[in-house]
């Protein structure tokens, strides 16, 4: 059923954004089967780089999509990123460990904060 409102495209991000991040591809498929998606609106353009970012595991784009987004943007994604980094750091301890790679994680995944990336790491994995 199409959604009516006046705010569509801000209510379509906001939906897309939040089934890519609880990884709902049955249900982003769904949204993209049966809703006119507008690609050329900035929200939604910014939702369906996240999906990509989020499908492809680009960390380095889901990170900096999330310090350089809308204040309403980056308050959705808040809740989601300590999962995030927890795969992220799954993901780069596979095929980079040596010196420099918790700073290398840092950089990434807490816009350089050596501290809150050590912490995490000891207190979450």
């Amino acid at each position: 059923m199409p959604i009516q409102t006046k705010k569509k495209s801000e209510f379509l991000c906001y939906i897309i954004l939040y089934h890519a991040l609880k990884d709902n591809k049955d249900q982003l498929i769904n949204i993209f089967n049966t809703q006119t998606i507008d690609s050329d609106n900035d929200l939604i353009y910014f939702a369906l780089n996240m999906c990509s970012y989020l499908s492809t595991k680009n960390y380095y784009k889901i990170f900096r999509c999330f310090y350089y987004a809308s204040n309403k943007m980056s308050k959705m994604i808040q809740p989601f990123l300590p999962q995030l980094r927890k795969r992220f750091i799954k993901e780069q301890k596979k095929g980079f460990i040596g010196e420099g790679s918790n700073q290398y994680l840092a950089d990434i995944a807490w816009d350089g904060d050596l501290e809150a990336c050590m912490q995490f790491i000891s207190q979450e994995l």
